[in-house]
């Protein structure tokens, strides 16, 4: 019997007496929550908070005017901006008067309009020098950032896109508040795109390293699971009010679950192999490999987890809601890579199926060592000459709180915004 036989850790020996219960628990656990409850995307839009703080300055003073002059009782401001490819004629402002009429009926979304094109007195400040484009200034119903917000950035981009304006006009429904909308939207339409390009990328990346379709589906499989069971979990808790969550929250949840479960598989499987080539047999292996990654699965998760939590005392939106949903998702990776992983080794390692393909060759890796040993000092200068490079462009850095710049162009604020450039 091998001397590793008798250093077998107490939650090893469970995991892997247990490991196919393991897999069924955490493939039932991904399925029930994402049948049964709503798909994280949706959840992080209702509960999304004001992108702004309402007790900041600006917000204070927003809600003040618009008390002080029975306004409006939110912070979503929106312009409408009227362009023509052609001067601004009579049917133009009879569309608009039409408009405007509509707008105010819908008093649930929108709950004041400045009329200041229809009116003969204020009428030149709202129209451009050129006469090819008018703007109107509206108050929506919710914070900015906020599910009531954009439900009626929604309502107003349908009663415009309804209406029937003259030929030769164009109307764009912009602003900070659909500004804002569309960021949301844009997040939760590319998170898809990003989760499944990121999928290609690890199997390209565990296929290239294994080169074993076999070895690749510990981690792969792995990660697939705690992905899912981190958005279905993450979604419960944001749903019934455990955690608050918004759109960027849950980018930073699937980005991290994904970077940290691969890595938490590599480094097992690693181990694994290390102990083959060693000559250990299959089961004392996996009992190497656990007890030689566990500590550093936790260490490295509680540490990630840790400091996001620290991210619940921010006050704005975007970080406030990273906090408590990171931190969570971190520790369900930890639960994962401590029993999904080891427990698929388990189940594989019964068949031979994991097994080292041949040796491993570190020569490279041996001559950088070596290297690094005989001349220190011409190494470290170099590597502080290439990290130097790379923070060359630091002082001409500077930083930018204009939110159309993190937007496509051709989202449908920027157009509005960049139809007000050419005229105002």
């Amino acid at each position: 019997m091998s001397s590793h036989s008798t250093k077998r850790p107490f939650f090893a020996r469970t995991v892997r007496f247990l490991a196919i219960p393991i897999i069924v628990f955490w493939a039932l656990l991904a399925v029930i929550t994402n049948t049964f409850v709503p798909q994280i995307e949706h959840v992080a839009e209702e509960l999304a908070g004001p992108m702004v703080p309402t007790y900041a300055p600006s917000q204070v003073a927003m809600l003040t005017i618009g008390k002080e002059f029975h306004e409006s009782t939110s912070t979503s401001l929106t312009m409408l901006v009227l362009e023509a490819d052609r001067g601004l004629t009579e049917e133009d402002r009879d569309y608009y008067a039409g408009l405007v009429r509509t707008l105010k009926a819908d008093s649930t979304h929108v709950q004041y309009v400045m009329d200041t094109w229809g009116k003969p007195i204020t009428a030149a400040g709202a129209q451009s020098l050129d006469g090819k484009a008018a703007y109107v200034l509206l108050r929506l119903a919710g914070d900015i950032g906020q599910m009531e917000a954009n439900n009626s950035v929604n309502a107003v981009r349908h009663i415009v896109n309804t209406s029937n304006p003259p030929a030769g006009l164009k109307v764009y429904v912009s602003g900070a508040a659909p500004l804002a909308a569309d960021t949301v939207l844009i997040a939760n339409s590319s998170l898809n795109n990003i989760t499944i390009a990121t999928m290609f990328l690890i199997i390209f990346m565990l296929l290239l390293v294994y080169r074993s379709v076999v070895t690749m589906l510990v981690p792969f499989f792995g990660v697939i699971l705690l992905m899912l069971s981190v958005k279905g979990v993450i979604a419960a808790f944001g749903h019934y009010g455990f955690i608050p969550l918004s759109s960027f929250a849950t980018n930073m949840v699937i980005s991290l679950t994904l970077g940290a479960g691969t890595d938490y598989g590599i480094f097992l499987i690693g181990r694994y192999h290390e102990a083959r080539l060693s000559g250990e047999s299959r089961e004392d292996a996996y009992y190497t490999a656990y007890k030689g990654v566990s500590h550093v699965i936790i260490g490295s998760g509680l540490t990630i987890a840790g400091a996001c939590a620290c991210l619940t005392f921010a006050r704005l939106n975007y970080f406030h809601t990273m906090g408590p949903a990171v931190a969570v998702s971190m520790l369900i990776t930890i639960a994962g890579a401590l029993t999904i992983g080891p427990a698929l080794l388990s189940v594989g390692s019964l068949f031979g199926l994991f097994d080292p393909k041949q040796a491993v060759k570190a020569k490279l890796y041996r001559r950088i060592g070596t290297a690094v040993v005989r001349w220190p000092k011409p190494i470290l200068v170099a590597s502080v000459a290439l990290v130097s490079v790379g923070a060359v462009f630091v002082p001409t850095y500077r930083v930018s709180y204009d939110d159309r710049t993190y937007q496509p162009s051709d989202a449908l604020a920027n157009q509005g915004f960049q139809a007000a450039d050419r005229h105002f």
